[in-house]
């Protein structure tokens, strides 16, 4: 691959980055005012709370997921095994890195005699099936393992919907059935739901696939968008930093204000067309603050990242408590925990990005090759 294609989706990689860095800034939200990390449950004040509640990097994920691998199938249309190597590709990116996390955050605890470990929950969790029960996803064996589950699933279906979602049209038509179809399945649910499992069949009305396939669909509108025949029309558009600017205020009003729409309304949809906004304007802007080099760092280090920053996020909140500093104002509280939790999230991603993400997809390339259609023999060469 040439530097200059490189160059080309550099904003892929960092906004994948950012994506890893809305996570960890959520959840670290959510420990301080909901798993009580300071102590006791503490509110972050004003502006702070807004962002961050609003910005949920899963579904910026899931978007650029969908764009990243419109992108890669373009690139082999006329590739020999196309769907067998497109799910051996999925399935070593993902799996080994889910296999240590499974077996770090269940497995170990399980052999410790700290928890029970539920055989078909767990045959489920390490096949990526457990985003269809509610049980399993309300209590995941994998912390943040709904949206793995949710990925694989849209693997899954990928190969039939390049076939299905063609344009822009097409997919503005299927993002639309989509949304359809989540409605009616959720309300159909909590209709048959006892009362006092609401919350759980809530949370999982929205961690199911239908629910996040419209997002997924979304990553397909924008490739049409960047990507399509009107591609170079939106490249004119962009090149004019006013716009750009607009763009910005745009997104960034958007994501801030889905806070104040009503609950029946998905947030998740609203913030992801937003999100679309967001990584336009990455790859278009004049000034390179959103595919800074750390961004696209983080970008490349995302999926272990991802599964390892909620463990350092717990261990520096008792570090910072042993040092007393949860007596301090809930928001410098909360600046620490990211900061250090940031830091020492990449320092650990950094080693298993290398040493068991990268052989793990250097195995499937392997595996792929091995796989190939042998050219048969020339005349020439078998004499």
């Amino acid at each position: 691959m040439s530097a200059q294609k490189i160059d080309k989706y550099n904003f892929i990689d960092a906004m994948r980055g950012l994506a890893v860095l809305l996570v960890i800034m959520q959840h670290a939200l959510r420990n301080i005012e909901t798993h009580g990390a300071m102590g006791s449950n503490r509110p972050l004040l004003g502006l702070l709370h807004e962002i961050v509640l609003n910005s949920s990097g899963v579904q910026l994920f899931f978007v650029i997921s969908a764009l990243t691998l419109c992108l890669s199938a373009r690139g082999r249309v006329s590739e020999p095994n196309a769907h067998t190597n497109f799910f051996i590709r999925r399935v070593f990116r993902i799996a080994p890195m889910a296999y240590v996390a499974f077996f770090v955050y269940a497995l170990l605890p399980a052999m410790r005699g700290k928890m029970t470990l539920d055989p078909s929950e767990a045959v489920a969790t390490l096949v990526f099936v457990n985003g269809w029960n509610p049980t399993w996803i309300s209590h995941s064996l994998i912390p943040g393992g709904w949206s793995i589950a949710a990925e694989m699933m849209f693997y899954v279906l990928f190969p039939a919907l390049v076939l299905i979602v063609t344009n822009q049209r097409k997919a503005v038509i299927a993002i639309g059935v989509c949304m359809a179809i989540a409605l009616l399945g959720e309300e159909w649910l909590l209709a048959s739901t006892p009362p006092e499992h609401l919350p759980m069949m809530k949370w999982f009305a929205y961690c199911w696939l239908p629910s996040q396939m419209p997002v997924f669909l979304m990553g397909f509108l924008l490739f049409f968008i960047l990507f399509g025949a009107q591609a170079a029309r939106i490249e004119k558009v962009f090149s004019n930093q006013r716009n750009c600017m607009l763009l910005a205020v745009v997104c960034t009003t958007g994501l801030l204000g889905t806070s104040f729409l009503p609950e029946a309304i998905k947030h998740h949809w609203i913030q992801s067309v937003f999100f679309m906004g967001l990584i336009t304007l990455a790859k278009f802007a004049y000034k390179p603050v959103l595919t800074h080099a750390f961004l696209r760092f983080a970008g490349k280090i995302s999926f272990s990242a991802y599964l390892v920053h909620f463990y350092v996020l717990s261990v520096v909140a008792i570090g910072l408590n042993v040092l007393g500093l949860n007596r301090l104002p809930a928001n410098v509280y909360y600046v620490l925990l990211v900061a250090v939790g940031v830091a020492i999230t990449f320092a650990i991603s950094a080693f298993t990005y290398k040493y068991i993400e990268t052989p793990g997809q250097n195995l499937g390339k392997k595996l792929i090759e091995r796989l190939r259609p042998r050219q048969p023999l020339a005349p020439s060469e078998i004499l």
